[in-house]
């Protein structure tokens, strides 16, 4: 399995912070939203690492992590969101398969 990992959010700024906190660690790419990032995996294989946020346009966080469970179930899938409620929290892990559910803003070392 490679060391590339794939974040996904709706806010450029948010793909920044993941780039310059794991990029000199691993080989990041990004997607703005679920349908690219699958266009990616598609494009470029499966990844080590899946982030996404919650809140995307078209299709949600959760959503794109239980395609990518499907997709490629070896994957590791992490949400990170700033709705901390039990719900999504949840639906995260019952139907994204999460490892990890993580609350904006993400302390780097927790992140790394």
């Amino acid at each position: 399995m490679s060391k590339r990992i794939l974040c996904v959010d709706h806010n450029p700024k948010v793909l920044k912070m993941y780039e310059s906190i794991l990029g000199s660690l691993f080989s990041i790419d990004t997607a703005l939203q679920g349908e690219e990032a699958l266009v990616l995996m598609d494009q470029r294989g499966s990844y080590a690492l899946v982030i996404a946020g919650m809140d995307m346009p078209g299709m949600n966080g959760i959503q794109l992590l239980s395609l990518i469970s499907e997709k490629a179930p070896q994957t590791v899938r992490i949400m990170v969101t700033s709705h901390s409620g039990g719900r999504t929290a949840i639906q995260a892990v019952n139907k994204g398969h999460v490892f990890q559910f993580l609350t904006k803003p993400c302390a780097p070392e927790l992140l790394i």
